[in-house]
């Protein structure tokens, strides 16, 4: 009787843990929203996430609560709104940053989905370059400035952050696990840039020509990440035109996270990674490509452990036209959102791989000692697999990567500078599918562009 008492309750554990949100990620939500946005319908799409707070948004996920706010507010032009959430998102992040060490040994239990939302390093530098563009929006150079140099802080302390993560990272003294952890993302384009119209609409030039040495740098030592042309800002050294429009044009869906399925082998003190496959024969083999020491593992054991991964989305935009008094204008790349993220994670998911190991063949090893006292004691077959079920089932469930990321920040950013006297201007952006087709409109009407400050304007097409 208590034995099937046991297997009961193990197997109710194990369904437990599989409908248990706790250690996985809902994704379902964001679809609707996400349509919305790509509409232009970001009052629509605010008041969607507002609602969906408590139910989607769970306190574990405030700084994912907070990015998406503080983007759709950006969107809808509302400055200072957008600021305040993602002020709110940066606090949270540095907070849980210094909290995480802690929190380490939930982690290892279960996966970062028992954790508190962190952010992305992605999502914790470009937060700071959309402050930035909210102040000069608001009128407010001083703080675009802080908002700049953030940035610049934050990239420069990088590689450290992961560096003392991964010193912290303690596997079992009978494992000998390491992976050398490489960022290769420290100068931001879109920042110095920003930092050079900052600083031009002060007359300071000195500085805008430091700024635009170290935009050209981003291209001549972060060529993964800048494989694109360069665009040509000589026309912003002029010192001498009257009136200036620069132009911030945001196109694309940030990327996502999918899960990636892994399988874990022992043999002989080592451990083996590698991915299953099935052959046109319908014959499954397992293709190898990392392996562990791990003394004295038990031989011919199999686990499955799942790690995210940055997944790009397709763009319908693959042109854009600027209209000002009825000519035309071209912009041209400035930033690639889409490999940042994909670099910065890459840098991450070194020890999001290497914790997931430990964990998986932890847990495993202590789960194979247990299977092994219930088939001696069960002395029943059936209910001995029952238990063992429960048992594979609970590690499953545990092992769900960890989903969650942001939603709305765009995928690239355009820039044009025009040269325009002062006064009033008819400003008109097209954006273009690869058949030349104008897919949407984004008319500004009549804009005022003044001889002094800074005259931006911006639009978003997040098809």
């Amino acid at each position: 009787m208590r034995v099937l008492q046991a297997a009961l309750i193990s197997t109710t554990l194990a369904l437990l843990f599989v409908g248990c949100s706790y250690v996985s990620t809902n994704n379902v939500f964001f679809e609707e929203t996400t349509q919305k946005v790509y509409k232009g319908n970001y009052p629509a799409a605010i008041n969607s996430v507002i609602k969906a707070k408590e139910d989607v948004y769970k306190l574990k996920d405030r700084v994912m609560y907070y990015l998406d706010l503080g983007m759709l507010y950006h969107f809808n032009g509302d400055y200072q709104l957008s600021n305040e959430f993602l002020t709110k998102a940066e606090r949270a992040i540095e907070e849980l940053y210094t909290k995480s060490i802690s929190k380490a040994t939930l982690s290892m239990a279960l996966n970062d989905n028992a954790m508190d939302y962190s952010g992305e390093d992605y999502e914790d530098i470009y937060l700071n370059i959309f402050k930035a563009l909210n102040y000069i929006n608001l009128n407010d150079a001083e703080d675009a400035f802080v908002e700049v140099r953030k940035v610049n802080g934050k990239l420069a302390v990088l590689e450290d952050k992961y560096a003392d993560q991964n010193s912290k990272l303690k596997a079992p003294k009978e494992a000998k696990i390491e992976k050398k952890v490489e960022n290769k993302f420290y100068n931001s384009a879109m920042a110095r840039y920003i930092s050079m119209l900052l600083y031009r609409s002060a007359e300071d030039w000195d500085d805008v020509r430091i700024d635009m040495n170290k935009f050209n740098e981003a291209w001549e030592s972060q060529s993964d990440i800048y494989n694109f042309a360069k665009p040509d800002l000589s026309v912003s050294l002029d010192q001498d035109a009257e009136g200036r429009l620069n132009l911030f044009c945001f196109t694309g869906k940030s990327p996502e996270k999918r899960s990636r399925t892994w399988w874990i082998r022992t043999w002989n003190d080592y451990i083996f990674i590698g991915t299953s496959k099935e052959k046109l024969s319908g014959e499954k083999v397992t293709d190898y490509f990392d392996m562990f020491y791990w003394e004295d593992v038990t031989d011919n054991l199999f686990f499955k452990f799942q790690i995210p991964v940055m997944q790009s989305r397709p763009s319908m935009i693959n042109n854009i036209r600027i209209m000002v008094d009825g000519k035309r204008y071209k912009t041209a790349l400035l930033e690639n959102l889409d490999n940042v993220a994909t670099s910065t994670f890459e840098f991450k998911k070194d020890l999001i791989y290497l914790k997931t190991i430990i964990r998986t063949v932890s847990k495993g090893l202590l789960a194979k000692k247990g299977k092994d006292k219930i088939e001696k004691q069960a002395n029943n077959e059936l209910l001995s697999s029952i238990l063992n079920f429960g048992a594979d089932m609970a590690m499953s469930a545990t092992e769900q990567a960890d989903l969650r990321i942001s939603h709305y920040f765009p995928q690239l950013a355009h820039i044009a500078e025009i040269h325009l006297p002062p006064g009033e201007h008819r400003v008109e952006i097209q954006y273009l599918d690869k058949y030349g087709n104008v897919i949407y409109t984004d008319d500004k009407g009549t804009v005022q562009i003044t001889g002094e400050g800074i005259n931006i304007l911006e639009s978003f097409c997040l098809q």
